[in-house]
């Protein structure tokens, strides 16, 4: 592997390792309280759920470079990580989205109660995976 190359995958894996440790700091404080959370939260607790295994995934890959000195790896593997990626962004964006659409249907529309139930936010997680 050239010095660029080196380089980067050095800097992407102390990058990710970084942000999984902040993403799993985030989802570790607040597994315990989920029910207890407002709905936004608990799409944001998923959204950090989602990221952190999409960054697990580039992590492995570029310690993989890294570990063989080489960015050649079998077709299947490729494949796997491919497939990671482009449903971890799905599912990301697709949260982004219900975030999005809940934060507007709560700042258009006052509360009446306090009380939180978690089956509305299941509901709107469920249509944003199908988007």
């Amino acid at each position: 592997m050239d010095s660029p190359h080196l380089a980067y995958s050095w800097s992407k894996a102390i990058i990710n390792s970084i942000a999984i440790a902040l993403n799993s700091v985030l989802i570790l404080s607040n597994a315990r309280v989920l029910r207890e959370l407002p709905h936004t939260s608990v799409i944001i607790f998923t959204l950090c759920c989602s990221d952190c295994l999409t960054m697990i995934n580039g992590w492995i890959l570029t310690t993989t470079h890294l570990i063989r000195n080489s960015l050649e790896y079998d077709k299947k593997i490729c494949q796997i990580h491919g497939a990671m990626v482009v449903g971890g962004a799905l599912v990301s964006m697709s949260l982004c989205a219900g975030l999005t659409l809940l934060r507007y249907k709560v700042t258009s529309k006052p509360k009446k109660s306090q009380t939180y139930s978690l089956r509305p936010i299941y509901r709107c997680q469920l249509l944003c995976l199908l988007l």
